[in-house]
């Protein structure tokens, strides 16, 4: 990898490790659960700023599976806090 690209790089890479980190803490820590599940999905959404499905597929679909498991257990979350049904 190029000098010039390897910031980048390491700046997705960096986020893509931080998403994983604010996901674990919102799945053993209730108070800030939501809030730490929106840092998440920021986090895995710049890391895919970076890992596009053109030029890493592989990476790209793995960062996508983790966004839709945050996406959904926030879904859980906002539906528990506001007591909505079913």
């Amino acid at each position: 990898m190029s000098e010039e690209n390897r910031v980048p790089a390491d700046f997705a890479w960096i986020s893509l490790v931080v998403g994983d980190c604010f996901y674990e803490i919102a799945q053993v820590k209730a108070d800030g659960r939501e809030e730490n599940l929106l840092l998440a999905i920021k986090a895995y959404k710049r890391a895919l700023s970076f890992y596009t499905q053109e030029r890493f597929p592989s990476d790209y679909a793995m960062i996508q599976d983790k966004l839709v498991n945050v996406q959904a257990s926030l879904a859980a979350q906002v539906k528990q806090n506001t007591g909505a049904g079913p």
